[in-house]
């Protein structure tokens, strides 16, 4: 036998128990996970902005918007379940009336309309794999606020701000042609009902007298423009109609929809106090309207949605509180929902929903930065990402706190700093925890007593280990060891009392180190010298407070044997006694764990029962474990990444997770489960490739959950599923 595959258990009291035909190919399959990714921080690049989103025919959402970081219009749509995106044009940005609308053609090719890079009006085609571009209107300034809609014909009919005013463009016969309706205008909403009658909404001015204010002690609010009106414009083939919406003066804001029975709806922000206004016509082109007030104030940006047979929704954004709400109509009456806050440094600047053909609602958000998506499930929101490059997500971890509030802590790389998200009320909350130089590498986050967390993490700057506890709604950092460069590889954890115990790699000396505080005061000592190949530590409490640590050791020899590596890798496990000294035992070697990345991972459950998880040095995931004192060993067949995460369940099942895969295009995030003395396998489906971090926590439910970080995107996300 080779002996780089020869493993071993040894040390005081073990009894060794080898399995090594548990191989990933023979645990018992169960059936792939599927759940949501919710996307919780990055994207700082402004991405997103005047997009326009549309269902296809066959239900899936599509959305064009522009990317202010490659100047450019792009377009997604879902595609094998993820969101697909590509560039569709070159597009410059104009001052204002930055906009693009979609819709789908009857052979559900995707048509976009939008201002170019050269501020005249564009519309784009996709059919058989590629783009076609024309241009409707070629004068400078034209394509501000447009929107698109299709005749019963298939043609194409935009409606659109240019220098003058507000134009319509129509395609026939393979010509467009172009018609001015009023000399001014805002944003418009082209509605075209099943016989081809076009209408058009806009915001229109009024006159001069109407911006005065109501009484001499008024003063203009500022962003509330009382010149402005909500205009129709209806085409009945005889000419343009225009009208004024009743009760609109001072519009800052609206959208418009086709209803039951092709009826127009309508919504748009009013008054100095921004309240959202109703208006409803009882049946199509009868002109009789139903007008009602929402209660509400400070809105800033809305979207109407309805189905057939339906009842509508808007979702708008609170400027005050900076929150994302949704009012929905039940037949009687209208209630208010919150569906999402900004984070801090994050403003929603524009939203739109629709609902999908299961009624759900829809909502496309652009936070200034980013394009996202939500989704209705039930009481909550699922959400998740679009498009948006961004620089977060290092470092990851995931624990939940004695109240079953999940917590993660990451690194931000664009702000080298370390950073916080509690998810409270569905909603997940960003902190800063340390900005104080170059800090959050290495971080390792674990639950205290209450609501109190702990983060051990790396000074980079100074090269010190540092700590952090979230108490009392805030995030208080010490400084614990500070001689030469130290700090790296951290893992925290917590005893009965909530006391930290911290271990950690001091490069200048080249020892694994451990610190501890009882009261105010840090205490730290030597556990071991460490060899060249030394790096991954883990710390674990066991049920009866005794500190435990698993680390990977290693070092070259001089003179091998022939044929064999001159590196020599251990798995190793000390104890700390009551003495304060260290008793070190090894679990595996000489040759375990991988020379680059060993990916160890470590937990104790509320039983006493230990788990270690690595990669060997062929690449295969390989798992120590104990039952009742007794070690065994595991290892999986397929070739596997240097990630993995371990965590005993409350309900005392032991979960591994890890990526599988030869090549990175074939990665695979799998579960691995240990219950009733079987082995279960399951894929996790999700739409991440770049995974670099990942975060397994230890569920009080019947939940999967954990924390990944995206490496391609830098994001940070959260996962979550019940399983079955």
């Amino acid at each position: 036998m080779n002996r780089h595959q020869i493993f071993t258990l040894s040390g005081k009291a073990l009894c060794l128990i080898l399995f090594f035909a548990a191989f990933l190919s023979q645990a018992n399959a169960a059936p792939a996970i599927k759940g949501n990714i919710q996307y919780v921080e990055g994207s700082r690049f402004g991405i997103g902005e005047g997009f326009n989103f549309e269902f296809d025919k066959k239900g899936n959402p599509g959305v064009c918007y522009y990317d202010r970081n490659l100047g450019s219009l792009k377009y997604a749509k879902v595609e094998r379940g993820r969101w697909e995106v590509e560039t569709v044009a070159p597009a410059g940005f104009r001052q204002t009336g930055l906009s693009s609308s979609l819709v789908y053609d009857d052979a559900n090719n995707p048509c976009i309309c939008f201002s170019g890079h050269d501020e005249t009006l564009k519309y784009a085609v996709k059919r058989n794999g590629s783009w076609t571009i024309e241009q409707p209107d070629t004068a400078s300034g034209a394509g501000g606020y447009c929107s698109l809609a299709l005749k019963p014909g298939g043609e194409p009919v935009i409606s659109y701000q240019a220098k003058d005013g507000l134009y319509i463009a129509k395609k026939l016969a393979g010509v467009w042609t172009k018609e001015k309706i009023d000399s001014n205008g805002g944003k418009t909403c082209l509605l075209i009902n099943s016989t081809g009658s076009i209408q058009v909404y806009y915001m229109g001015k009024t006159a001069a007298t109407a911006e005065k204010p109501a009484s001499k002690k008024e003063k203009p609010v500022p962003g509330v423009p009382s010149q402005w009106i909500l205009k129709r414009a209806f085409n009945d083939d005889k000419g343009w109609k225009i009208s004024t919406v009743p009760g609109s003066i001072g519009c800052s804001g609206f959208d418009a929809q086709t209803g039951e029975k092709e009826s127009t709806l309508t919504a748009f922000i009013v008054d100095r106090d921004r309240h959202i206004v109703i208006l409803r016509e009882a049946l199509a082109g009868s002109g009789i309207w139903k007008q009602e007030q929402i209660s509400v104030d400070n809105c800033e940006n809305l979207s109407l949605s309805s189905v057939k047979n339906g009842f509508p929704s808007i979702v708008f954004t609170d400027s005050k509180s900076s929150e994302l709400k949704i009012a929905k109509f039940n037949g009687a009456k209208w209630d208010e929902k919150l569906v999402a806050s900004a984070q801090k440094g994050y403003e929603f600047r524009e939203c739109q929903s629709a609902k999908d053909a299961k009624g759900r609602d829809f909502i496309i958000l652009y936070d200034g930065d980013s394009l996202n998506v939500l989704v209705e499930k039930g009481e909550g929101w699922g959400l998740g990402r679009i498009d948006g490059k961004s620089q977060v997500g290092g470092y990851i971890n995931l624990a939940i706190d004695n109240n079953g509030t999940p917590v993660m802590c990451y690194y931000d790389y664009s702000r080298k700093e370390l950073r916080s998200a509690r998810k409270e009320g569905g909603v997940w909350r960003v902190t800063v925890v340390d900005n104080t130089g170059d800090v959050g590498k290495f971080a390792s986050l674990a639950a205290g007593t209450g609501t109190d967390m702990h983060v051990s993490y790396y000074d980079a700057t100074k090269g010190d280990l540092k700590y952090a506890i979230y108490k009392d709604g805030k995030w208080k950092w010490d400084r614990v060891d500070y001689t030469g460069d130290t700090g790296l590889n951290s893992s925290i954890t917590t005893d009965k009392a909530g006391n930290p115990h911290i271990v950690f790699k001091d490069k200048t000396k080249s020892v694994l180190k451990y610190a501890t505080r009882s009261g105010i005061k840090w205490k730290t000592s030597v556990i071991s010298k460490l060899g060249e190949y030394g790096d991954g530590c883990v710390i674990l409490a066991a049920p009866d407070d005794q500190i435990k640590v698993v680390f990977v050791d290693g070092n070259k020899i001089a003179n091998p044997p022939a044929g064999e590596s001159p590196v020599r890798t251990f798995v190793r496990m000390a104890t700390l006694g009551k003495d304060g000294k260290w008793t070190i035992e090894e679990l595996a070697g000489p040759y375990a764990a991988s020379i680059d990345q060993n990916g160890l991972s470590a937990d104790v459950s509320k039983t006493g029962d230990y788990a270690v998880s690595y990669f060997d040095r062929d690449g295969h995931l390989t798992v120590l474990r104990t039952e009742n004192g007794t070690w065994h060993m595991e290892r999986f067949g397929d070739l596997c990444w240097d990630i993995t995460s371990t965590r005993f369940q409350k309900d005392g099942s032991l979960k591994i997770l890890f990526l599988s895969g030869k090549l990175k295009e074939d990665t695979a995030l799998r579960l691995a489960s240990f219950e009733k003395g079987k082995w279960k396998l399951s894929d996790i489906e999700i739409n991440e490739k770049k995974i670099r971090y990942i975060s397994l926590a230890s569920s009080p439910d019947s939940l999967i959950r954990f924390a990944l970080g995206d490496l391609f995107n830098h994001t940070a996300s959260y996962f979550e599923q019940r399983q079955k």
